[in-house]
């Protein structure tokens, strides 16, 4: 099942894909589903994609209409905001 063993996951869906991101072993993961959350689809051979290192915290991601996806983090009290613009295999901080 999609983000099953994310800590502190968060959904959202754009276009009939669900996309996740949550807290696992220092960082902050990424995955997607296509079929409405029962596995998740590969990403660039991959289940998973990294987003960041990050402390234990529930992130933030939403998918744009321009295709983009983000996820915020908390870094330090401050929020650090990462895009993907190819449907999360990477992730730059903008």
């Amino acid at each position: 099942m999609l983000a099953d063993d994310l800590e502190h996951a968060a959904i959202c869906e754009w276009n009939g894909i669900i996309y996740a991101a949550g807290w696992s072993g220092g960082a902050v993961w990424f995955e997607h589903s296509d079929d409405g959350g029962k596995t998740s689809a590969p990403i660039g051979g991959a289940n998973r994609v990294q987003v960041c290192t990050a402390d234990e915290q529930q992130p933030a991601i939403a998918a744009l209409v321009t295709g983009e996806i983000v996820a915020a983090v908390d870094r330090s009290g401050q929020v650090a905001t990462y895009v993907s613009r190819d449907q999360g295999e990477t992730w730059e901080q903008v």
